[in-house]
């Protein structure tokens, strides 16, 4: 898996996002790692994917839909976590 396309953040959602499906965490960290490293990352997510691999140069926030998986599935997962309830 690879990032496809970043969006700049300008306020507000892109009018169209591309990608999706197949979820994986590796892309991410290691676009951060080596490109954009930012001070931190939060991923909004439903939690359901393997456990990034890749370590991370700073702190990750994963915000877990309600829907999503639960916090004891999500151990595993490096950082701190936040299961939504709405």
């Amino acid at each position: 898996m690879k990032i496809q396309k970043a969006y700049a953040y300008k306020g507000k959602m892109p009018g169209l996002a591309s990608g999706g499906g197949g979820t994986s965490f590796e892309a991410p960290l290691k676009y951060a790692n080596a490109e954009y490293q930012p001070d931190a990352l939060i991923y909004f997510t439903d939690g359901f994917g393997p456990p990034p691999e890749t370590w991370c140069r700073c702190p990750i926030l994963w915000l877990i839909s309600k829907e999503g998986a639960t916090l004891e599935k999500m151990a595993r997962f490096p950082g701190r976590k936040v299961k939504m309830n709405v």
